[in-house]
């Protein structure tokens, strides 16, 4: 007899954030691991190309998708007034709106029904009302209001062990600070949200060890860290044959203020015409047209060698990982000074077992990953990067391997989906 565990996660495909990954790996692999998921999510009407659709106002009902080890509960968009007004140009109707999402915004720390996702509550009731031998309830932020669900849900069916995945973590994040008087009194409004809401947790979960650190701190309750991991299923039919005219230099999402794409494209552009006519250098910046700032800054850098570099908008999942599998070399950038932020796109390129350029380093967890799986280079300034681009790119004319990369995939499966998940079962079991 499997052990059923109730999920509750915003986002699951057909959307193709990356938010939904992790919920679907928490689906795919707990039934592999003897236990029957029940997942209640948000109806999503299709692929999700931008942050912008993220809202996904769908029109479709309720409906459930029954799997023989798994089932899937996806519930309707509540719509409201302020809803009414997108697409308004109006200005009295763009101030209107501003007004009802800042009281929603305020609202939300207190019901449960002002969210517009709210029917994903009433569904997990409805659930473990009908099946009270459900004992484990797992819910995966953002959004962090669903937090509030775990809470309230604990209270009513105190039978039950309910758990945090916080992904990122929330009020004590270092990424996004309040800018003003209104702005840091919502955030003391959420402080005490969150202290409140984890109060009746099990435990909760993050990403790395730093993020569980501050977490358990901020809420003291115990946080464990269960990493994002990558799907060995889906590097299994790739074609990694390489094109010997080309070297491809892949870079994947969306590109951020705090990172140093202009110096790393400078650098490159300063080695592109040593190589000519022996090898055509070429980057692709997979996403990178997703935010317009940076991608016309992109276009100005890349002025005069347009021929050697490709910015794209979003892309379906599988033909990034193709487009990956074909380049040479896989670019991560650390953000800035932030600490404890490992990126998904890390587990993505380590399942290819290719090497990974990172620059410059973030001191922090992408350095040990990268150090710990053996698997890449690491430049922290423009000698050093320009450096290890000569060198690999050398290399692969001699017809040799990369200089660093020994592919230890013991090492690097670790870091797959199902280990990670794996580290998550062992505690609920434990």
């Amino acid at each position: 007899m499997k052990r059923k565990i109730l999920v509750l996660s915003y986002f699951y495909p057909p959307c193709s954030l990356t938010a939904s990954q992790r919920a679907l790996g928490y689906v795919t692999y707990l039934e592999k691991h003897d236990f029957y998921p029940i997942l209640v999510s948000k109806h999503w009407d299709a692929i999700t190309a931008n942050e912008s659709e993220i809202a996904g106002l769908s029109d479709k009902p309720y409906i459930v998708e029954q799997n023989i080890n798994h089932e899937i509960h996806f519930t309707p968009y509540k719509k409201n007034f302020r809803d009414s007004l997108l697409g308004k140009s109006n200005i009295l109707f763009v101030v209107l709106r501003k007004i009802l999402s800042l009281i929603e915004l305020i609202l939300q720390n207190f019901s449960i029904s002002v969210l517009s996702y709210s029917p994903m509550y009433d569904e997990a009731r409805k659930i473990l009302i009908a099946q009270p031998d459900i004992k484990d309830v797992l819910i995966i932020a953002s959004p962090y209001q669903l937090f509030h669900m775990g809470y309230q849900l604990k209270k009513e069916f105190p039978h039950i062990h309910w758990y945090a995945d916080y992904r990122d973590d929330w009020n004590t994040k270092e990424l996004i600070q309040p800018n003003n008087i209104l702005e840091k009194w919502i955030k003391e409004l959420e402080q005490r949200s969150e202290k409140k809401w984890l109060s009746n947790v099990t435990f909760a979960v993050s990403v790395s060890k730093l993020l569980c650190d501050r977490i358990h701190v901020f809420i003291n309750r115990p946080c464990y860290c269960v990493e994002n991991g990558f799907f060995v299923e889906e590097y299994l039919n790739l074609d990694y044959s390489l094109k010997k005219e080309n070297y491809v230099i892949c870079y994947t999402g969306q590109i951020y203020d705090n990172q140093q794409y202009a110096t790393f494209i400078n650098v490159l552009n300063k080695i592109i015409p040593q190589f000519k006519p022996r090898i055509h250098v070429k980057c692709i910046f997979l996403g990178a047209a997703f935010t317009f700032k940076h991608a016309k800054k992109i276009k100005e850098l890349t002025r005069n060698f347009e021929a050697h570099y490709t910015i794209t908008e979003r892309v379906p999942k599988a033909e990034v990982l193709k487009i990956e599998a074909g380049s040479n070399i896989l670019l991560m950038m650390a953000y800035g000074a932030l600490k404890g932020i490992p990126s998904s796109k890390l587990y993505q390129y380590l399942g290819h077992l290719k090497p990974i350029l990172l620059f410059p380093s973030d001191n922090d967890v992408i350095e040990e990953i990268i150090n710990t799986s053996h698997c890449g280079i690491i430049a922290n300034n423009e000698i050093e990067l320009e450096r290890a681009l000569i060198a690999e790119i050398e290399n692969y004319l001699k017809s040799e391997n990369s200089s660093t990369f020994a592919e230890h995939s013991k090492e690097i499966m670790e870091y797959s989906r199902e280990n990670q998940i794996k580290k998550f079962i062992d505690l609920i079991k434990a």
